[in-house]
């Protein structure tokens, strides 16, 4: 697969949300020295997820660092070491005669260029001073000679009247209060605090490990100490939540950590790298079986994953979805969420009820309340309530939004439909 091929394929992952599969992607075809950063930005998106599931980051913030790996994913397709068009195997080896030969980039001449100016500038300043000093010297026995009496320096400063007999005379009369030796902090607890303050850390955190660890005591420590030391009290609300999760894993010997996210019903536990739910009065609605728990953030619903299957829970604790989903996608419209199941397509509301059953080979929004479908290869148009527009008989359908009409063809024949599916003339015809 050369480039080209890479960077179409990548692209139409990125456009449909899926950037996961995207860095999986990359990272399968990417060479060993550049396998880092592919690492780097998946530790990153899993990083983000991690936050998303705590409640820690707004559905805002969560995509602006998700359009951030987008781009760094096509600036390292751009950077991609190609011969012929095609990704080599090996890094390219350049031969010490052509490392000298290489020129330096422009960058790093005007930075030797900058450095020169102030180079002259400070050379030129000190043989100014220099030759100032030079002719004060000169002058200064003249002046000296014009005086006919120097007073001494220690004759210009008056002793002050001391009482000696105050003064202790041995080191031992005088008592020096040392100061205040500051308590040593643990280093876990440092390093917890470090990760608690931390914005960006991708790195294993410290805090979480000390409650599945159950050091519920320095975990307490570490979150009181970041929040003395967060003094814009920007994640006042994100430690107070924390806090309360430490004291119900203290509680409960069957979960090793929990996230509280308000105004979330459900808690969100963990042990042994499973996922369950928890409600607020502490009763178990299911035990952690889940690969993931993901809350959407535009609804009401909690998504499970399974074995690479997905299911849904309500806000109520009911799952209503066991994991039968192969894919959901709550990205690409704003108000339903796509999902697929044995290969065909539908759309659930985020209360969690179907608005499309799944039974569409491939389905696209053209409107607010308008949305292409294709079953067994013909294409057709339906609103939301899953009224039929037009058809499913056309071998092709597109929206001309500009004009408000529908191109179809069937059996080789070009039409215009218009947005009620009826006959209507070539808009370059009017």
């Amino acid at each position: 697969m050369d480039k080209q091929q890479i960077k179409n394929e990548i692209n139409e992952l990125i456009s449909k949300g899926k950037t996961k599969k995207a860095i999986d992607f990359l990272l399968d075809k990417t060479q060993s020295n550049q396998k880092e950063e592919v690492i780097i930005l998946s530790n990153r998106f899993n990083e983000i997820k991690r936050k998303q599931r705590m409640g820690v980051i707004t559905p805002q913030e969560e995509q602006l660092e998700l359009n951030r790996i987008n781009s760094s994913i096509l600036q390292i397709i751009y950077e991609l070491n190609i011969e012929n068009n095609t990704i080599l195997t090996q890094p390219k080896q350049v031969n010490q005669e052509e490392k000298r030969n290489i020129p330096k980039s422009n960058l790093a001449q005007i930075v030797l260029a900058i450095c020169a100016v102030i180079t002259l500038f400070y050379t030129i300043s000190y043989t100014s001073c220099k030759s100032d000093l030079d002719k004060t010297e000169q002058n200064l026995p003249q002046k000296i000679n014009d005086n006919k009496e120097i007073p001494k320096i220690d004759s210009l400063i008056e002793s002050p009247s001391v009482q000696t007999s105050n003064i202790p005379n041995t080191q031992e009369e005088i008592l020096i209060e040392p100061e205040p030796t500051p308590p040593k902090i643990d280093s876990e607890i440092e390093l917890a605090v470090k990760h608690l303050l931390s914005d960006s850390s991708f790195l294993k955190n410290k805090f979480e490990e000390l409650i599945v660890e159950k050091k519920f005591d320095k975990a307490l420590q570490a979150l009181n100490l970041a929040q003395i030391k967060d003094t814009k009290e920007s994640k006042s609300y994100y430690f107070n939540n924390r806090r309360k999760s430490i004291y119900l894993v203290k509680q409960y010997d069957d979960i090793d950590n929990a996230w509280i996210s308000f105004p979330r019903t459900l808690i969100l536990t963990q042990k042994d790298s499973k996922y369950g739910l928890y409600d607020r009065n502490g009763n178990e609605v299911s035990k952690p079986k889940f690969d993931e728990i993901d809350p959407i953030f535009f609804g009401d619903l909690y998504c499970t994953e399974l074995d690479g299957m997905y299911g849904f829970f309500n806000e109520k604790g009911k799952e209503i979805f066991q994991p039968i989903f192969s894919e959901v996608d709550p990205t690409v419209y704003e108000d339903m969420i796509l999902v697929k199941k044995d290969g065909l397509y539908g759309t659930l509301s985020f209360d969690g009820n179907y608005i499309l059953k799944p039974i569409f080979t491939e389905i696209t929004r053209v409107w607010s309340d308008v949305i292409l479908t294709n079953t067994k290869g013909k294409w057709g148009a339906i609103d939301l309530g899953g009224n039929e527009i037009i058809e499913n008989k056309y071998d092709k359908l597109e929206y001309i939004k500009r004009e408000e009409v529908y191109y179809a063809e069937i059996n080789r024949k070009k039409i215009y439909l218009d947005r009620f599916g009826k006959t209507t003339k070539n808009p370059g015809l009017n």
